[in-house]
């Protein structure tokens, strides 16, 4: 992957003294060019996760700036605009969250323009930006991570109108207040369709491998049940690390169609996990007789006995089903068979 990077600027925030700090010509600095090569394989990486957003409308601030810089206006004031703003909006969440006794993650802002695939490309990604014990005269020192630690990133794409988020906790005030942004799926539906497209996919296996199937199924379970955020990452990896009861389970091709999910855009692959909308569904074929088999697709298991009913009347076993569709279309059925045979013995 190789990034064709026209402009780069570097603003620290700092929220204590309400300053901030540009540090000019850091595109002449070898060192600066490898950090920045770093955090744009990452971000860029396929197995990262993002969430896809949109303009809230044509007066989005940071977005309009964005245009400008790339229609060649006054790149520095444009740049220090959008820190300035960051400032502002993360001094409004510090306040809003002091009395939970946190505190925003501080940091510094850089603007990355570049070419890829023939795509112009513009980021914005907060970074660490810490106090370090230099290596020679161990004297304390701010700078840069070089392990690359990003809290944050907008990536967008003017010529695909594609917004992109990239941030560990899904912090409102990045995505709504400073970038004036809306998800274009909602965390009910991502989860929903998430959850059902996975899910799905393991109703699917042969009924021989019911063992794994249903370790599975619990397992997905559990992960919507106790996290409040969803990492695609973290979820297919433990697919794929699972060591299956039958040695022929096809794990491996049953973790590579769940990751090739992602590409069908029904859900991100990060976003806040809706716990009420996950429903454990069946999908199942049960033999009444020689003759007849009831098929039970994703039905949630938890309302299932609103419409099967099994009971015992005087030593005989007994389905009740509630249905209106299927009571006329067995009544047409049995009128049928009934006509038949009557014309039979006729």
């Amino acid at each position: 992957m190789e990034f064709h990077i026209n402009q780069v600027s570097l603003h620290h925030i700092d929220i204590d003294k309400q300053e901030i700090k540009e540090f000019e010509n850091v595109a002449l600095e070898n060192n600066f060019n490898e950090y920045i090569n770093n955090i744009l394989l990452k971000l860029f990486d396929s197995k990262t996760n993002h969430r896809f957003f949109e303009i809230k409308s044509n007066s989005t601030q940071v977005v309009a700036n964005i245009l400008k810089i790339l229609n060649g206006v006054d790149k520095a004031t444009l740049t220090y605009e959008n820190s300035k703003r960051l400032l502002e909006k993360e001094t409004k969440a510090q306040e809003r969250i002091a009395r939970l006794k946190r505190e925003v993650q501080k940091g510094s802002l850089i603007h990355i323009q570049l070419e890829l695939d023939s795509k112009t490309f513009v980021i914005l990604t907060k970074v660490e930006f810490d106090e370090i014990l230099t290596e020679r005269y161990l004297t304390k020192e701010k700078g840069l991570n070089t392990n690359n630690k990003i809290y944050k990133a907008f990536i967008y794409c003017p010529e695909v109108n594609e917004l992109q988020i990239f941030d560990n906790n899904l912090s409102k005030f990045w995505w709504d207040d400073f970038l004036e942004l809306k998800p274009i799926i909602s965390d009910d539906d991502n989860t929903k369709n998430s959850y059902q497209a996975i899910d799905s996919i393991l109703l699917n296996q042969n009924d021989t491998y019911h063992t794994d199937i249903v370790t599975l199924r619990e397992h997905l379970l559990a992960y919507y049940k106790t996290n409040t955020i969803f990492k695609f990452d973290e979820l297919l990896k433990s697919f794929k690390e699972y060591k299956p009861h039958n040695k022929s389970f096809p794990i491996s091709s049953i973790s590579d169609r769940i990751e090739n999910l992602t590409k069908r855009g029904k859900f991100d692959t990060h976003f806040n996990i809706k716990q009420d909308k996950v429903t454990k569904t069946t999908n199942r074929k049960i033999k009444v007789n020689e003759d007849i088999s009831i098929s039970i697709k994703n039905a949630p298991i938890n309302t299932l006995s609103n419409h099967i009913v099994p009971f015992i009347d005087e030593g005989s076993k007994i389905l009740k089903i509630y249905t209106d569709q299927g009571y006329d279309e067995i009544q047409k059925l049995i009128e049928v068979n009934r006509i038949n045979d009557d014309r039979v013995i006729e």
